[in-house]
């Protein structure tokens, strides 16, 4: 059995085998007439395309085509990631999907706090430099604040400036200038480590108030206070000088025309 000969040429027509036609096969019989018409144009088709893709394939390598920019037309290299920053590249449907997929898992502005999943981390993530967060370390803004307490006068100088606590000497200790349960406020901190200055209030005696400094840490090895005078806590009475005394009772002076005089 043969097979017929194919030629890349396009036929405009293909026979149509006649019923008065003779049966006769062979390389130009005209039963295969047809076929050999059909396989021709497959032929010359196959040819096109390939010839087609062989020209875009150099055309693309040959770079005599211009490439996209933000503001012209032209051809753009796909890429799935996202963290480029080349704007000759276009994003593909994933790398809009990982983009997406992570904003949906941080916080949206318009949203509230409320929903976050890890307060104590997310303020974390917000620390500053090598401070730690204001809402976390000054507790401004509790509805209630544990007993902080206190064992080494570094308790009170780690405690960041505006820091509010409720606090009081651990057992044994005299590092507060009382032994009951105090409100105490960081004033301000000095310009070297841990340097500070701290309110007390009294718990159980809010007129007894005290104003601590220290200031060379560790030289100094505690706070030192000074109480507040106040209605509660005033200054102690001196003994007055006896011409003082005198000047309040004229009615003993041996003198009175010289001590009006004076």
């Amino acid at each position: 059995m043969g097979k017929l000969t194919e030629l890349e040429r396009w036929e405009d027509d293909v026979y149509q085998i006649e019923t008065s036609d003779p049966v006769l096969g062979g390389p130009d019989g005209v039963s295969n007439r047809p076929q050999k018409q059909l396989a021709n144009r497959t032929q010359w088709l196959k040819k096109q395309i390939e010839q087609a893709n062989n020209d875009l394939a150099d055309h693309i390598r040959s770079r005599n085509h211009p490439d996209a920019t933000l503001t012209d037309k032209g051809f753009v290299r796909l890429y799935s990631g996202v963290t480029s920053l080349d704007e000759t590249m276009a994003a593909t449907p994933k790398a809009v999907k990982i983009a997406m997929d992570n904003a949906n898992e941080r916080l949206a502005k318009a949203r509230n706090l409320s929903d976050l999943q890890s307060v104590p981390q997310a303020l974390q993530a917000l620390t500053i430099a090598t401070t730690k967060k204001a809402v976390e370390d000054t507790q401004i803004g509790l509805d209630r604040q544990p007993v902080m307490l206190i064992s080494t006068a570094d308790d009170l100088s780690n405690l960041p400036a505006g820091a509010r606590r409720f606090a009081r000497n651990n057992t044994g200790v005299t590092v507060l200038p009382t032994g009951n349960n105090c409100y105490i406020e960081v004033v301000a901190k000095r310009d070297s480590q841990n340097g500070g200055c701290v309110k007390v209030v009294d718990h159980d005696n809010p007129g007894n108030a005290w104003t601590g400094i220290r200031n060379n840490v560790p030289a100094d090895a505690g706070f030192t206070w000074v109480q507040q005078y106040n209605e509660s806590h005033r200054p102690p009475q001196q003994e007055m000088p006896d011409a003082l005394i005198r000047g309040n009772n004229l009615s003993d002076l041996t003198d009175p025309p010289k001590a009006v005089q004076n």
